[in-house]
């Protein structure tokens, strides 16, 4: 099954899963959780370039649900066309194991995250779905 959290709830997981793939662009300094391998996955974060899009949105005050839907969210999908990112999604796809995907990101609503749930939802994958 597949997770989703924010990267501060990691801990959350340790004997839950075996591998949390970190899916940010820039990471100042690597993870270490005692008991889940940590691995850098930013062929599933936003390019650069919509990075610096949704940070421009966030500054003039102009990043919401709707902004995300119209502006972020097909830059995003059609960035995960690349093959790259295809090879991670097929990796998650075809896993027996357990792994949590997380980012900074505290709302799940207007993140990635979601998004990258969404295709492997889309693709019969199983998800884990929080209850909260």
């Amino acid at each position: 099954m597949i997770y989703f959290d924010t990267i501060r709830n990691i801990n959350k997981y340790v004997g839950v899963c075996s591998e949390c793939w970190i899916i940010v662009r820039s990471l100042r300094s690597p993870i270490n959780v005692s008991g889940i391998k940590c691995q850098q996955v930013k062929e599933l974060s936003p390019s650069w370039d919509l990075f610096t899009e949704y940070r421009r949105l966030k500054e003039s005050e102009e990043w919401n649900q709707d902004s995300f839907n119209r502006i972020y969210r097909p830059r995003f999908m059609s960035e995960m066309k690349a093959s790259i990112a295809q090879n991670y999604l097929k990796k998650l796809r075809d896993t027996n194991d357990n792994i949590l995907c997380v980012c900074f990101c505290p709302n799940e609503d207007c993140c990635h995250r979601s998004l990258i749930k969404e295709i492997l939802k889309y693709n019969g994958v199983e998800v884990y779905e929080s209850k909260s």
